[in-house]
Order: C-alpha cells, then structure tokens, then sequence
C-alpha cells in the first residue's frame, strides 16, 4: 500500500513542473 502510494505520488511530483511551466507560459 505504501510502495503503491508512494509511486503514484512520485508520477503526480514528476508531472507537477509541466503543469507550472503551462501556467508560466500562459501568464507570459
């Protein structure tokens, strides 16, 4: 359950940064 949680929550942490390089270049 741990390993499971922790793997998603990697994926989430490693799309983060596109997500505020999208809202950077919006803001742009």
């Amino acid at each position: 359950m741990i390993i499971y949680y922790s793997s998603k929550f990697e994926k989430e942490y490693k799309r983060l940064p596109l997500v505020v390089k999208k809202l950077a270049e919006k803001k742009e």
